[in-house]
């Protein structure tokens, strides 16, 4: 179904027919997976940080093994969102035989990204010469972009779904014909990418991209290995769909809340150029992309175009793969179905944009990438055009490795973390947020209170921050702005119970009793069974009867005959 290759060229590591060159194919692969170790070595000495910390030593579930025998039945996160039961299960491996110790999971994902980054290669094998194959390789494992999902602990979703998926491209489109068994294998890795991470269930539109790709196809291949695809997706789906009670299961980010259907789709838009750029030129990572309430209501009208041109040339390389599949729509296709997920423009995730969810996108930029390096030129070129694009294949892989190294580190601990997103993402208000956060475990903190105070003037629009902000004032005296924050935080969310009990207490605090009634029974329309409002409340009722019932004047004693 796709075009023979070129013969004819003049370096056989130019020539995809030298593919079967076992010594070129073997390092092609195994070089790039040492490098990836060999950049990752360092973050062997990090702890657990950030999302680390909920989801694995502060989860019983992982600490008690529940996850070993009950990942099916379990969320990833212990209060209750999203679901990854593979994912979770390793988890469980990993604390069973570490005894909870960061050193062992770090090495698990560092073993992961390796064997991903091989994957990348010899998926490259398949269509490209070993040079390319290995520069695909190198430049996947030098991209920036992947440290979070390497040394962030629950990055390993991204590691294990981005592997099953390519997995599933070489199984796809293998010159083997496709037996029930290849097509079970098929629908075995499309349930384990969707078990691992959200970004699973493009598995079916993976599979049809691979599948257009078989040269020897019979009629009906494509058909059968997608619907293979379908099949094995549809198990974890519906588990998913019981345990949360909904397919997202997700907390859109709090930008998409305070936004407009308009807005949040512009939002979605405008990122878009971003995160390809981001992909294409290697960059010192941000950590966080939070927008501030200026672009989540006035998002950049450049930005916003050039995301509608980027999403309308992703549908149209899908319409020319379908019509004419090449290598190079292929690794196209993989990188806008792989996006889709996190794109926001279908459903509202829990990030804008953040560097571990372009993990599996950046394959297919990386095949691109290194496609175009490698590619044969003519002959009165051929000097000039080869020193250039090795020269440019360094500069990216120096660069990239460099950024790596420098981010490897602040992945240690919290505090590292959160400093270097306030530090690199100045705009961004979680950075501030999650510092002020941090700083605040000790007790009431006037240093928390300035970076809340920043937070909140680049974006006051998560209901989370001002909850945090409000009692940190409220520790520290500051009735005034404690009042201001909780109320809009009850405002933005009003189903948050503890934003709600704190102002009702602060109202009672300065005698506004009416506005603590007000506010309790406003709760308990929305839930009758809270116990401790119902309390308060009942409380105030019974103070306002006592103060509403009249004096009864006191009996007078009789005076005994004969006194004064």
């Amino acid at each position: 179904m796709i075009p023979s290759p070129r013969r004819g060229s003049r370096w056989p590591w130019d020539d995809p027919t030298s593919n079967g060159s076992h010594a070129l194919a073997f390092w092609a692969q195994v070089v790039p997976a040492c490098v990836a170790i060999f950049l990752y070595l360092g973050g062997l000495g990090n702890g657990f940080a950030y999302d680390d910390i909920p989801v694995i030593p502060d989860n019983d579930w992982v600490r008690h093994g529940v996850v070993l025998t009950q990942a099916l039945s379990l969320p990833y996160w212990p209060n209750g969102a999203l679901y990854r039961p593979l994912t979770s299960f390793t988890y469980g491996i990993d604390w069973l035989v570490g005894g909870g110790r960061p050193f062992l999971f770090h090495a698990v994902n560092i073993a992961w990204y390796a064997i991903g980054t091989a994957l990348v290669a010899r998926v490259a094998l398949r269509w490209w010469p070993p040079l390319a194959a290995a520069l695909a390789g190198l430049l996947f494992a030098a991209q920036p972009l992947h440290v979070e999902s390497v040394a962030n602990v629950v990055g390993r979703a991204e590691l294990l779904s981005g592997a099953a998926l390519l997995l599933l491209t070489l199984v796809t489109a293998s010159h083997r014909p496709l037996t029930r068994g290849r097509l079970f294998a098929i629908a075995a890795l499309a349930a384990l990418s969707l078990a691992a991470k959200e970004t699973g269930a493009v598995a079916p539109l993976v599979v049809w991209a691979a599948a257009r790709m078989r040269r020897d196809a019979k009629p009906g291949d494509a058909r059968r290995a997608t619907v293979a695809a379908l099949l094995g997706i549809a198990l974890p789906l519906t588990q998913r769909a019981l345990v949360l009670g909904t397919l997202a299961g997700d907390t859109p980010h709090a930008a998409f809340a305070v936004a407009t259907p308009t807005q949040a789709l512009e939002l979605a838009l405008a990122s878009i150029p971003r995160a390809a750029g981001m992909l294409v030129v290697p960059q010192l990572p941000r950590i966080d992309y939070s927008p501030t309430a200026v672009e989540v209501s006035h998002s950049s009208p450049l930005l916003v175009a050039l995301g509608a041109l980027l999403v309308a040339a992703g549908a149209t390389l899908i319409v020319l793969h379908a019509r004419r599949p090449t290598r190079w729509s292929w690794a196209a296709v993989f990188s806008v179905v792989t996006f889709l997920p996190v794109s926001n423009l279908v459903l509202h995730t829990g990030v804008v944009l953040a560097d571990r969810t372009l993990y599996s996108p950046s394959v297919g930029i990386a095949l691109l990438a290194a496609g175009v390096l490698a590619a044969h030129a003519a002959r009165r070129w051929s000097i000039a055009w080869s020193a250039g694009r090795v020269g440019v294949a360094l500069a990216l892989m120096i660069v990239g490795g460099e950024d790596c190294l420098r981010t490897i580190p602040v992945w240690h601990d919290n505090v590292s973390v959160f400093t270097a997103m306030r530090d690199r993402a100045p705009t961004s208000y979680r950075g501030y947020y999650l510092l002020g956060k941090e700083r605040r475990t000790g007790g009431p903190s006037a240093d928390a209170q300035r970076d809340y105070v920043t937070a909140i003037a680049l974006f006051g629009g998560d209901p989370g921050l001002l909850y945090d902000a409000g009692v940190n004032a409220l520790t520290l005296g500051d009735t005034s702005d404690a009042l201001t924050w909780l109320t809009a935080a009850v405002r933005r969310n009003p189903g948050q119970r503890r934003a709600r009990t704190s102002l009702a207490l602060l109202h009672l605090r300065r005698a506004d009793r009416d506005e603590a009634r007000a506010l309790l029974r406003d709760g308990l329309a929305m839930e009758p069974d809270q116990h401790l409002w119902r309390r308060m409340l009942d409380s105030l009722d019974r103070a306002d009867d006592r103060a509403a019932s009249p004096l009864t004047p006191p009996t007078p004693t009789p005076t005994p005959h004969g006194g004064p």
